[in-house]
């Protein structure tokens, strides 16, 4: 396995072989693996490659981008974006140089905790607030995004029951010791063998979210992250 302290601040990735239509995948895919923001570039022609780039909560991508073209005038050919996506283009030959600059200015803005995947939690929630009303509230204070970051909350649960939803995301009804009643919530990405391994009991990080089905309003939780008890 590798070693965290081993990994590159940030990605960039060039390949030959690599297509257009396939690189802002790749970077997704490899981004959810290593906890790192990620660059992946194909050819456009002989000269230029084009990127794609997903990044990690903390870490503005496109800001990223603005500081190294400030820093290294024409380097980047053009680029655009926002906080958790972009893309751009360059000269193939500066590839090494943008890749360098990159790590760097990834190291600068980013502090440990974010590239460990660590969540911070606004604390737990009482029995009470696991109702519609918290979750329209939290809603309605946003927009939530980066530099105002949405409210996570944390707490141990019952799974009541569960199961897998478009083949790899885990649906389930969790109980709090001091709920009145369980309250449905999603875990995207999370393999079914996490709850196979427990005896019904998980700790967890979680968005209190509104769920709006058939014109009917329920509050739903959002898993971010879950470990078995």
């Amino acid at each position: 396995s590798i070693n965290q302290s081993q990994l590159p601040y940030g990605f960039s990735l060039y390949n030959t072989d690599w297509h257009q239509g396939v690189i802002g995948i790749l970077a997704s895919r490899i981004k959810e693996k290593f906890n790192r923001p990620v660059i992946v570039f194909a050819n456009d022609n002989k000269t230029i490659i084009k990127g794609s780039a997903r990044s990690i909560k903390g870490l503005h991508i496109r800001d990223v981008l603005e500081t190294i073209s400030t820093k290294n005038p024409g380097i980047l050919i053009k680029f655009g974006g926002h906080a958790m996506a972009a893309g751009m283009s360059m000269l193939k030959s500066d590839f090494k140089k943008f890749e360098n600059a990159f790590n760097e200015e990834v190291k600068n803005q980013l502090d440990d905790d974010a590239l460990q995947g660590v969540i911070e939690s606004d604390g737990e929630l009482q029995g009470s607030d696991f109702g519609l009303a918290l979750a329209e509230a939290i809603r309605d204070s946003g927009p939530w995004g980066q530099g105002f970051l949405e409210p996570i909350f944390d707490g141990d649960f019952e799974v009541v029951d569960w199961r897998v939803v478009g083949e790899k995301h885990l649906k389930m009804e969790l109980q709090s010791v001091d709920a009145d009643e369980p309250i449905s919530a999603i875990a995207f990405n999370a393999p079914a063998s996490l709850l196979q391994e427990g005896d019904g009991f998980i700790r967890a990080a979680f968005r209190l979210d509104v769920n709006e089905f058939r014109n009917k309003k329920s509050a739903q939780l959002i898993v971010e992250y879950f470990e078995v008890m």
